[in-house]
């Protein structure tokens, strides 16, 4: 039998902590191993995985200094033995069958990688997991529609959605980037396609991502924000340029998913609590930055990918209509 290594980073979430190691150990397909990587936690979490470790021998737990969510997966990584990777955050959840799911397509496709879907929850008992044995499954057959799928437009960036054979992933320490705390998910997922695995996507609802109701009006670094998104954005655009896979109408489509994931970067800062002079400098800060230059602006788009209420707050983005910008998004939260 086949043997997954499941890797969960934690800091500071004891709260959810048990639910995300039960949610494992109650898994369908009993050959995993769970890695436990403490990052530092100020709370019990560390204690919490001392106690699990010594009633299951499959789990393993390393206690480290803090370096952020990417750098933490790597370390557990290093020690890692199964043949496939998954990762998990530690206040989210996977389904009881997801292990045995996610194996029965790695043997129906012989594929490198799988990815699924996720239902988002606040409470466990919430989570809605899905098995749909009756969709049929995309297997992706080309370079270019690895990339297009997976990298263009938010959908698939997090790792926690992807299953994938231990030796296509790197062996980065990923410390260059440690700092990164928005989108980092995707820079490992971007060393990933990179190396090509052959990849199946399946509609099954196999994990959950908790949801936390504050996290975004008041709990958003909005300065770090900015930049960390921007960063990853441009990582995605140079990633895409060195493999030379677009032609001019593949990069038409890129734009238009650019375009619609920068109208929701200014609308998560119009969110925030922060004074009206310094989201204006933020937005400045876009406007003045190469990923803007070169990506978002330097060619046309295509409008009719774009639902309505995108479009309207991209014009008002685009023009300066900050105020209005504003309103629009604060009308749609209340």
């Amino acid at each position: 039998m086949e043997m997954f290594s499941i890797i969960v980073p934690i800091y500071n979430t004891e709260k959810y902590l048990a639910e995300c190691v039960e949610s494992v150990l109650a898994q369908t397909y009993p050959n995993f191993e769970l890695i436990l990587v403490d990052d530092g936690s100020k709370d019990k979490s560390g204690t919490i995985c001392d106690e699990y470790a010594k009633k299951d021998e499959r789990i393993k737990v390393i206690h480290k200094e803090n370096s952020g969510q990417i750098a933490t997966r790597a370390c557990g990584l290093k020690i890692a033995t199964g043949e496939y990777i998954v990762f998990v955050d530690s206040d989210d959840i996977i389904s009881l069958n997801a292990l045995e799911r996610i194996k029965e397509k790695f043997q129906e496709h012989h594929c490198d990688m799988v990815v699924f879907d996720w239902c988002k929850f606040s409470k466990a008992q919430e989570a809605q997991f899905v098995l749909k044995p009756q969709s049929e499954d995309l297997c992706i057959n080309t370079d270019k529609e690895l990339y297009k799928t997976l990298l263009d437009g938010d959908k698939y960036n997090s790792v926690c959605r992807k299953v994938v054979k231990r030796k296509f992933l790197c062996d980065s320490d990923y410390k260059h980037v440690s700092a990164v705390r928005y989108g980092e998910d995707l820079l490992q997922s971007l060393d990933i396609i990179q190396q090509k695995p052959k990849t199946v996507v399946i509609d099954d609802v196999l994990y959950g991502y908790r949801v936390n109701p504050y996290s975004v009006t008041h709990k958003v670094d909005i300065e770090r924000f900015v930049e960390d998104r921007l960063f990853v954005r441009k990582e995605v655009y140079e990633r895409i340029l060195q493999e030379q896979l677009y032609d001019e109408e593949d990069w038409t489509w890129h734009r238009t998913n650019e375009i619609v994931i920068i109208t929701e970067i200014a609308a998560t800062i119009a969110l925030q609590k922060n004074k009206y002079k310094q989201k204006k400098v933020l937005f400045k800060k876009i406007k003045n930055s190469d990923y803007w230059k070169k990506v978002i602006i330097s060619g046309s788009y295509k409008k009719n990918n774009m639902n309505l209420l995108s479009r309207i707050k991209w014009f008002l983005f685009k023009n300066n209509f900050y105020f209005l910008l504003f309103f629009l998004v604060r009308l749609k939260h209340i």
